[in-house]
């Protein structure tokens, strides 16, 4: 008995399917992957915004630097990709605070918190991660 050579139709369907299938489950891959990178890009861009916030009020004078919270609106020259027409305005929370702990009364507690988004899908930058410094009264080093 000689075997067959070539292919079936149902063979050729059979893989034509597995074909369609893989080539759906990748493109679904792709769009998942680009949504998930342009969130990660969003966290990004804000802990740069509130660390910059930090970092500033970090560097100002101790002594003047009481318990107290700022709040601001961010505009796009500030955060370019978080500002967009047609949703609320990220805002911009800057707090100070003395730590409650014993002993710890001169150090200064500098947080910061970034809230973006559509109205009815704020997202907030404290609720994936806390942006904060310490703050003593030792003097930075002059510069020369």
């Amino acid at each position: 008995m000689k075997a067959r050579r070539g292919v079936t139709l149902v063979e050729v369907m059979l893989a034509g399917s597995v074909m369609v299938l893989a080539s759906l489950a990748v493109f679904e891959g792709i769009l998942v992957s680009a949504r998930i990178a342009h969130e990660n890009a969003e966290i990004l861009k804000a802990e740069a915004v509130v660390w910059d916030a930090v970092w500033k009020k970090f560097n100002e004078d101790y002594d003047k630097m009481g318990p107290q919270t700022f709040t601001w609106v961010v505009t796009s020259n500030a955060a370019p990709d978080l500002v967009r027409s047609g949703y609320a305005a990220p805002v911009l929370t800057l707090s100070v605070t003395i730590p409650q702990a014993e002993g710890f009364d001169e150090l200064r507690c500098i947080e910061g918190d970034l809230e973006w988004g559509p109205s009815g899908r704020r997202k907030r930058l404290s609720d994936i991660q806390r942006t904060f410094v310490y703050r003593g009264p030792l003097e930075r080093s002059p510069t020369w």
